[in-house]
């Protein structure tokens, strides 16, 4: 890493860190850009649209790497730029979804169960753990 100055390797490193810290709400998250209504087609390429967020930041910054390595200095820089706009991109689309989904899964081993006729609490116990 000598080779490359701190100063592109400080701009660049965001560029791996973010989509690291983003790429498992990417993939798992349930992130939308619009609703598909139930169209499967539109469904698998907005899966592979969504992809490209955390994918192109960090592609961009080994092109970085590459591109400062041989020499093309203003294009590494370009790149970089590229792939921090991606980047926080990424995360304003993170930040703007809104997720009224109730988590309904059993959080721990033994788990609480209201019935909504009687006021009284069960505890029901599972071997699921």
């Amino acid at each position: 890493m000598n080779q490359y100055p701190k100063w592109l390797l400080a701009l660049s490193f965001p560029n791996v860190f973010i989509p690291i810290g983003t790429l498992i709400f990417f993939l798992f998250g349930g992130v939308t850009l619009f609703d598909t209504q139930d169209s499967t087609i539109l469904d698998i390429l907005q899966y592979i649209v969504l992809q490209l967020f955390w994918v192109l930041p960090l592609a961009s910054f080994f092109a970085t790497l590459f591109l400062w390595g041989n020499t093309h200095e203003r294009a590494a820089i370009i790149t970089t730029i590229v792939g921090l706009l991606i980047s926080l991109t990424s995360v304003f689309l993170l930040w703007s979804q809104r997720n009224e989904t109730q988590i309904t899964k059993p959080v721990a081993h033994i788990t609480t169960i209201s019935v909504i006729s009687h006021p009284v609490i069960y505890r029901i116990t599972t071997n699921a753990l």
